[in-house]
Protein backbone atom coordinates (compact mmCIF):
# COMPACT_ATOMS: atom_id res chain seq x y z
CA UNK A 1 0.00 0.00 0.00
CA UNK A 2 2.96 2.30 0.53
CA UNK A 3 3.59 2.47 -3.22
CA UNK A 4 0.14 4.05 -3.74
CA UNK A 5 0.30 6.43 -0.76
CA UNK A 6 1.42 9.50 -2.75
CA UNK A 7 -1.19 8.95 -5.45
CA UNK A 8 -3.92 8.44 -2.86
CA UNK A 9 -2.78 11.55 -0.98
CA UNK A 10 -2.99 13.63 -4.17
CA UNK A 11 -6.44 12.31 -5.08
CA UNK A 12 -7.70 12.76 -1.52
CA UNK A 13 -6.48 16.35 -1.02
CA UNK A 14 -6.80 17.80 -4.52
CA UNK A 15 -10.04 16.13 -5.60
CA UNK A 16 -11.62 14.62 -2.47
CA UNK A 17 -11.39 11.12 -3.99
CA UNK A 18 -9.39 9.03 -1.54
CA UNK A 19 -9.54 5.23 -1.40
CA UNK A 20 -11.57 3.49 1.27
CA UNK A 21 -11.34 -0.07 2.61
CA UNK A 22 -13.89 -2.53 1.24
CA UNK A 23 -15.55 -5.29 3.21
CA UNK A 24 -14.04 -8.73 2.79
CA UNK A 25 -17.20 -10.27 1.31
CA UNK A 26 -17.30 -7.57 -1.39
CA UNK A 27 -13.61 -7.97 -2.13
CA UNK A 28 -14.12 -11.58 -3.22
CA UNK A 29 -16.67 -10.38 -5.79
CA UNK A 30 -14.39 -7.65 -7.17
CA UNK A 31 -12.93 -9.87 -9.88
CA UNK A 32 -12.56 -7.02 -12.38
CA UNK A 33 -10.56 -4.86 -9.98
CA UNK A 34 -6.82 -4.83 -10.58
CA UNK A 35 -4.95 -7.51 -8.66
CA UNK A 36 -3.03 -4.92 -6.66
CA UNK A 37 -6.27 -3.43 -5.40
CA UNK A 38 -7.59 -6.84 -4.35
CA UNK A 39 -4.47 -7.45 -2.32
CA UNK A 40 -4.77 -4.24 -0.40
CA UNK A 41 -8.57 -4.34 -0.15
CA UNK A 42 -9.12 -0.71 -1.11
CA UNK A 43 -11.45 0.81 -3.65
CA UNK A 44 -12.07 4.22 -5.15
CA UNK A 45 -15.86 4.61 -5.12
CA UNK A 46 -15.78 6.94 -8.12
CA UNK A 47 -13.64 4.58 -10.21
CA UNK A 48 -15.18 3.70 -13.54
CA UNK A 49 -14.14 1.93 -16.69
CA UNK A 50 -15.12 3.31 -20.07
CA UNK A 51 -15.10 1.62 -23.43
CA UNK A 52 -13.32 4.13 -25.67
CA UNK A 53 -15.22 3.15 -28.83
CA UNK A 54 -18.58 3.67 -27.12
CA UNK A 55 -17.48 6.92 -25.47
CA UNK A 56 -16.27 8.43 -28.75
CA UNK A 57 -19.38 7.24 -30.60
CA UNK A 58 -21.59 8.90 -27.98
CA UNK A 59 -19.58 12.14 -28.12
CA UNK A 60 -19.95 12.15 -31.89
CA UNK A 61 -23.71 11.51 -31.66
CA UNK A 62 -24.19 14.37 -29.19
CA UNK A 63 -22.01 16.79 -31.14
CA UNK A 64 -23.72 16.03 -34.44
CA UNK A 65 -27.05 16.59 -32.69
CA UNK A 66 -25.76 20.07 -31.80
CA UNK A 67 -24.90 20.80 -35.43
CA UNK A 68 -21.22 19.85 -35.43
CA UNK A 69 -20.02 18.49 -38.78
CA UNK A 70 -17.47 15.68 -38.45
CA UNK A 71 -14.93 15.22 -41.23
CA UNK A 72 -12.90 12.08 -40.51
CA UNK A 73 -9.41 11.67 -41.98
CA UNK A 74 -9.16 15.41 -42.62
CA UNK A 75 -6.15 17.30 -41.27
CA UNK A 76 -6.95 20.45 -39.28
CA UNK A 77 -4.19 23.06 -39.54
CA UNK A 78 -5.89 25.76 -37.49
CA UNK A 79 -9.08 27.11 -35.96
CA UNK A 80 -11.09 30.27 -36.47
CA UNK A 81 -13.47 31.47 -33.80
CA UNK A 82 -16.41 33.83 -34.02
CA UNK A 83 -18.29 34.31 -30.79
CA UNK A 84 -19.13 30.83 -29.53
CA UNK A 85 -18.49 29.15 -32.90
CA UNK A 86 -15.26 27.48 -33.95
CA UNK A 87 -14.27 26.33 -37.40
CA UNK A 88 -11.28 24.22 -38.37
CA UNK A 89 -9.35 24.96 -41.55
Amino acid sequence: MEEFARTDELLRHEFGLGARPIRRRLASRARTVAQTRRRRRLVYAEDAHLKPDRLLAEWQRVQEGLGVVMRPNCKAVGFRTEGRKAEAW
